[in-house]
């Protein structure tokens, strides 16, 4: 299944490109990191609701990590 997400992803870009007389612009991994981060928390909240459940984003600790303070 990831050959085919792969292989559409290219074929839409390459469609736009194309289409629109667009050039290719490299947004670079953290754009892509922020992508996956946001896809991902998108999908469990859509999945916690239809658990019946509320996602609940918890704050930062004191070195930046989220959720420290529940590990100490």
């Amino acid at each position: 299944m990831a050959i085919t997400a792969t292989a559409r992803e290219l074929a839409c870009l390459i469609y736009t490109l194309v289409t629109r007389g667009e050039e290719y612009v490299e947004r670079g991994i953290e754009a892509y990191e922020q992508r996956r981060v946001d896809r991902t928390v998108s999908n469990l909240g859509r999945r916690a609701k239809q658990l019946g459940y509320q996602l609940v984003r918890m704050g930062e600790g004191p070195d930046g990590t989220i959720g420290a303070e529940s590990m100490a």
